[in-house]
């Protein structure tokens, strides 16, 4: 379905040291708290600097498919994403600043500059089970409070099942039941609730590479409970390079034509 050259896939997932950064040594730390659990999925989900390419595809319960294709620069805690379709070509860019706590949608085709905060960040890219949220990178124990429920396996990982509620001021989801890999600490399942707690999707992962005794998550899917569509995000390679801080300005997104909504 996709064709992504597998060498290139593994040799481009060494470059993702921050998505395994825990050994699986330190996995084993007994009686670990739930902020330190939070803590070293942050680190393990966290975008590595440089360019990012992967791809969306959505597919409907009827079989109608969606492919999104998205590039992505990394630079400390602002990330300016391009998304593109075959029939329009590139029509959405999202940059997020602060670490993704303020998001800023440009539609190119509209010529439309969109300012949000994370927490109003709902809305799909696209028109696929993704929300402008879900790239934002916002990091859990900094909007979260954390509870561990227990144990349980995941596709046969043993996993620490973490329940994360928001405060009011939180810019997140309002609740979040994830499933953190005891040995790697990858997210090997998350429960997404709306505002109101009630749950809407999920999001698995399904395929990771390893190399050099690392392992990185190559394939998720993200499973919408009320549409039962499900869209298939793949991280397909990653370039180390430095960009030109101006690029991650909001008034230089959209140009001197774009219409500023707020």
């Amino acid at each position: 379905m996709f064709r992504f050259k597998l060498t290139l896939i593994f040799i481009c997932g060494l470059l993702f040291g921050s998505y395994h950064g825990a050994s699986s040594q330190g996995a084993r730390d007994a009686k670990l708290t739930a902020n330190e659990i939070m803590s070293r999925l942050d680190r393990t989900v966290e975008y590595p600097q440089g360019e990012i390419w992967g791809v969306i595809k959505h597919i409907e319960p009827n079989g109608a498919t969606l492919s999104i294709d998205f590039n992505a620069k990394i630079q400390g805690s602002n990330s300016l994403f391009t998304f593109k379709s075959k029939n329009r070509g590139e029509e959405m860019k999202v940059l997020y600043n602060r670490g993704g706590r303020d998001i800023w949608i440009y539609d190119i085709h509209a010529f439309r500059l969109l300012h949000k905060t994370a927490g109003a960040g709902y809305d799909s890219v696209l028109g696929t089970n993704y929300n402008l949220m879900d790239f934002s990178n916002l990091k859990f124990r900094s909007n979260y409070v954390g509870v561990i429920k227990g144990r349980s396996p995941i596709k046969g990982e043993n996993c620490y099942e973490l329940e994360l509620a928001s405060s009011p001021e939180s810019l997140g989801y309002g609740k979040l039941t994830i499933f953190v890999s005891v040995d790697t600490f990858l997210p090997m399942r998350i429960d997404f609730y709306d505002r109101n707690r009630i749950l809407y999707k999920f999001q698995s992962l399904v395929k990771t590479g390893k190399k050099n005794n690392r392992i990185f998550p190559m394939r998720y899917e993200m499973f919408n409970i009320k549409t039962k569509s499900v869209s298939v995000l793949i991280f397909s390679c990653i370039k180390k390079t430095e960009f030109n801080w101006e690029i991650f300005r909001p008034e230089n997104l959209g140009g001197q034509n774009a219409t500023v909504l707020y």
